[in-house]
């Protein structure tokens, strides 16, 4: 029997170079070489904000030989018969006819490691589905990167499979006296957002697309990678927009799940792409996913300095999380129609086009009140409108823009002014924010004005018309009198 335990505990010690979202380990006996006290798992270089959880899935009994010396032996843990004897365990670890656990040489011959990564994948598995209780429980906090240890204590001398919220890789570590220690080489996803493949602020206006693009650094023994997405209310999800490649080149939707949520109580949207474990399990080394969608800025885009995010965060292992975050800017600027002295003039009315001598470029929006007008969104254009019409004396709110100029054209002025010949420009790059100021019917400054001039009446008494008259009445009454004296000489003739 004692020949039998030493080449189960070989066998097992021989393929323990990595473990896979778990860590098999041993909490060996007392000093006292008796199986009556408790040891300890210790896992260093442990991770940040990680639960470690502990199953014991065999005790350890122990003997003494008739000269003296201690042997010890492995029971199957009760809850753990079903798994061994007709469950996936059974794979892995045979059970002889005495109860004694024996190491299935033949599951994969050609690579221990893998076989023990996958028994402890299935041990878990089995762990979570037939709720099976903790035998104990380790916590962490700090930062990852730091050196993190955390203890298990109180353990029952046996045999674990160590659960980590993590799941990554780690190392088993061998046994002491009644502390098994191992170390932890978990490899920590990263995930990276971005604009246009480079960006993580942008500008744009209400009806534009935004394409992101999120990278995902996954790594060997991926468990649980589930990609989530929020989109604030101003920005609407393209489900159909979405892809996932791999080396770039596509993979299949058959490897992932796309649902999306309903909205929020805030407007927001959340969508998840759950990768399946099937995939990840195909994943032998570090591997670079790369997810693609679009998304429109719409009607409820925030303008200004309020600006409207998208965060994606990356669910991994069984509650951890790693986040990166955009933001979509949207602006606006106020119209204001003045005379040449500032006074605040009505009744004018504009278009805007996005080119200077452009014809068919025109910018479409909703009225959403007197004086106050936003871009359409694709939703909306059938109700849209192309013409802003200054109603009331003051400013005329104009928003939903890009950061990029536009130009306004006059389709009618005020009454008794000029019609404007020329677009007037405006220059979105240079502001932020064109928020006019207006005192009473003065306009002041900061908003994008447009200046009427009075338009064309008769010349005045005393002015240059009168002037005009004069000359052109005097050369009358001179040719007058020059074809009266021509007349007079051919009658005298």
């Amino acid at each position: 029997m004692k020949k039998t335990i030493k080449k189960f505990m070989a066998a097992l010690l021989a393929v323990a170079l990595l473990c896979a979202m778990a860590v098999p380990a041993f909490a060996a006996e007392g000093a006292s070489g008796t199986s009556s006290g408790n040891g300890s798992i210790t896992i260093n270089n442990a991770r940040a904000n990680a639960v470690y959880k502990a199953y014991k899935m065999f005790d350890v009994i122990s003997s003494k030989t008739e000269n003296g010396e201690t042997t010890y032996v492995y029971k199957v843990d009760s809850a753990w018969e079903t798994f061994f004897k007709t469950g996936a365990g059974k794979d892995y670890i045979t059970i002889d006819a005495h109860g004694q656990p024996n190491w299935n040489t033949n599951k994969n011959s050609t690579n221990k490691s893998d076989d023990l990564e996958s028994f402890a994948e299935a041990a878990l598995s089995y762990a979570s589905t037939s709720n099976i209780s903790v035998t104990g429980t380790g916590r962490t906090s700090g930062t990852d990167g730091s050196e993190v240890v955390v203890t298990i204590n109180n353990l029952p001398l046996g045999y674990y499979v160590i659960d980590t919220s993590v799941g990554a890789l780690c190392s088993l570590g061998t046994v002491g006296d009644n502390n098994a220690t191992i170390e932890e080489k978990n490899a920590i996803p990263t995930i990276n957002k971005t604009i246009d493949t480079d960006k993580t602020t942008n500008d744009a206006a209400i009806g534009d697309t935004v394409n992101y693009t999120v990278t995902i650094n996954a790594k060997k023994g991926a468990t649980n990678y589930e990609l989530v997405d929020t989109m604030t209310k101003g920005l609407t999800f393209k489900q159909n927009s979405l892809t996932v490649k791999v080396n770039g080149v596509a993979i299949d939707s058959s490897n992932y799940d796309l649902t999306v949520d309903s909205a929020a109580s805030d407007g927001s949207v959340t969508f998840h792409v759950k990768f399946k474990q099937t995939y990840l399990d195909t994943l032998t080394s570090d591997t670079t996913i790369v997810v693609s969608y679009q998304a429109e800025v719409n009607k409820d885009a925030l303008i200004y300095n309020s600006a409207n995010t998208n965060t994606a965060k990356l669910k991994y292992g069984n509650t951890s999380t790693v986040e990166s975050q955009t933001t979509t800017y949207s602006y606006k600027f106020d119209l204001v129609k003045t005379d040449s002295t500032n006074k605040l003039l009505t009744g004018a009315k504009f278009v805007l086009h996005k080119t200077e001598t452009g014809s068919n470029d025109l910018v479409s929006f909703i009225k959403v009140s007197a004086n106050n007008y936003r871009v359409a969104d694709s939703t909306e254009l059938d109700s849209a409108t192309t013409e802003i019409v200054v109603e009331d004396k003051g400013a005329v709110t104009i928003s939903g823009l890009n950061k990029v100029s536009y130009w306004l054209e006059e389709t009618k002025a005020p009454d008794g002014y000029n019609l404007l010949l020329d677009r007037q420009k405006v220059d979105m790059t240079q502001s932020s924010n064109y928020t006019a100021i207006v005192t009473g019917d003065t306009y002041t400054k900061d908003g994008v004005q447009v200046i009427n001039n009075a338009g064309a009446t008769l010349p005045s008494t005393g002015g240059m018309g009168t002037t005009l008259f004069y000359v052109l009445g005097g050369g009358l009454m001179v040719a007058a009198v020059v074809l009266l004296v021509t007349k007079k000489r051919m009658e005298n003739k």
